[in-house]
């Protein structure tokens, strides 16, 4: 499943009705194109069934090699309020994410 998180009501039916777990991904472009992945590590297969679907809920964690941070959607410095209701701008960095974008220097300067 990838893009916005998937809906309670569609991961329970892929489990119950098709016998198939999902795995939850967002990416863009500028990413080529994973940027997180929600797949749940070996300690979560010990957890009940309650506590590994709220795991699922989530957007995932990023891969290796991928580092991201939640900015202040005004003042541009990281944020420390990771509460899921503080707005910001999401920065993602990594060695196979778009650094900028083609002859966007140039473009900037006409």
């Amino acid at each position: 499943v990838g893009g916005a998180a998937c809906p309670p009501s569609m991961l329970k039916a892929f489990k119950d009705d098709f016998q198939c777990e999902t795995i939850h991904a967002w990416g863009m472009t500028e990413t080529s194109p994973l940027g997180v992945v929600n797949q749940l590590k070996s300690k979560h297969l010990d957890s009940d069934e309650a506590e590994q679907t709220a795991i699922r809920y989530a957007q995932g964690r990023p891969p290796y090699g991928v580092s991201l941070r939640l900015c202040h959607e005004e003042k541009g410095v990281e944020q420390s309020a990771r509460d899921g209701h503080t707005p910001g701008h999401l920065q993602i960095k990594g060695h196979w994410i778009v650094e900028s974008y083609f002859n966007q220097f140039d473009q900037a300067l006409t």
